[in-house]
């Protein structure tokens, strides 16, 4: 898709959802501070709003920097977590995660195999409504039955 034809899109759907998407100095300057997150990858990070990625992907590319092989590289994105209400951005995202890896982890000679991080994107940036997301189990909320009969 043309950069052009991405704008007309997020123009329109703004109207529609006012949705918006973080700019990369605005998501450089929120991740300014936080170099733990990049080195340690038992740090769990959660977009809970991700569109299309602009957040994940910035602080990927920065643990990418401290992955020496594939394992490294597993373990980097299974901490990372993102909820999207809209599903196309969801899919930009998870292609956006995996074009970035291709380019980083070619230009380093590092290999990975696609199927074994494909499932870790999947499953950790998710099509949600992010209210209605539990966090702790990573699950679609279970809706509560409160009805109460009157007879």
């Amino acid at each position: 898709m043309l950069k052009q034809d991405i704008n007309e899109k997020r123009k329109a759907r703004h109207k529609q959802t006012q949705e918006d998407f973080t700019p990369p100095e605005v998501v450089k300057m929120l991740c300014e501070g936080n170099e733990l997150m990049f080195e340690d990858f038992s740090k769990t990070v959660c977009d809970p709003c991700c569109g299309s990625g602009n957040i994940i992907r910035y602080i990927l590319k920065e643990r990418y920097k401290h992955c020496k092989n594939e394992n490294d590289l597993i373990k980097a994105l299974s901490t990372m977590y993102g909820t999207e209400l809209m599903q196309d951005n969801t899919e930009e995202c998870h292609i956006k995660i995996l074009k970035d890896i291709k380019e980083y982890f070619s230009g380093h000679n590092i290999s990975y195999k696609e199927e074994h991080i494909r499932p870790i994107i999947e499953k950790n940036i998710v099509c949600a409504d992010t209210f209605k997301w539990d966090y702790e189990n990573w699950c679609p909320l279970k809706e509560k039955s409160d009805s109460i009969a009157l007879f």
